[in-house]
């Protein structure tokens, strides 16, 4: 769920502005990076634990195989949490940190042309979101 994601988009996008900003205030990276690396593991443990973060908790949806509608592997998890993550984070070193916000949003809208409403992190892993 895309609410899941703000504190990541926020740390992400804070700190490609500090990277490329002249100011003596910059973030270092691996103050970025840490905080970006224990959100990640925060949505990795709650969909692997329980098979739904805070944010679908609130939505009342619940990530699932696709096959059978089984609690998602943690391998599944690991790859469903990866992407968007990877695709967010991946313009940063190079101060453009709004391109990856794009890149990002573009992995969850990507659902909007599937008929079973599956984005590529769902298919990439082999899961889907259900009412539940």
């Amino acid at each position: 769920m895309l609410a899941d994601q703000l504190p990541f988009i926020v740390v992400v996008n804070v700190t490609a502005e500090m990277m490329t900003s002249s100011s003596t205030d910059v973030l270092p990276w691996w103050v970025a990076s840490g905080a970006s690396a224990a959100f990640l593991a925060v949505q990795l443990l709650q969909l692997g634990i329980w098979g739904r973060t805070w944010g679908c908790r609130l939505g009342k949806i619940r990530v699932v195989t696709y096959v059978d509608n089984s609690k998602a592997t943690w391998a599944a998890v690991t790859i469903r949490c990866t992407i968007p993550f990877i695709a967010s984070a991946i313009f940063v070193p190079v101060g453009a940190g709004m391109l990856g916000l794009f890149l990002e949003l573009a992995v969850y809208f990507s659902a909007l042309l599937d008929p079973h409403l599956r984005s590529v992190h769902d298919k990439a892993a082999g899961t889907i979101v259900i009412r539940a």
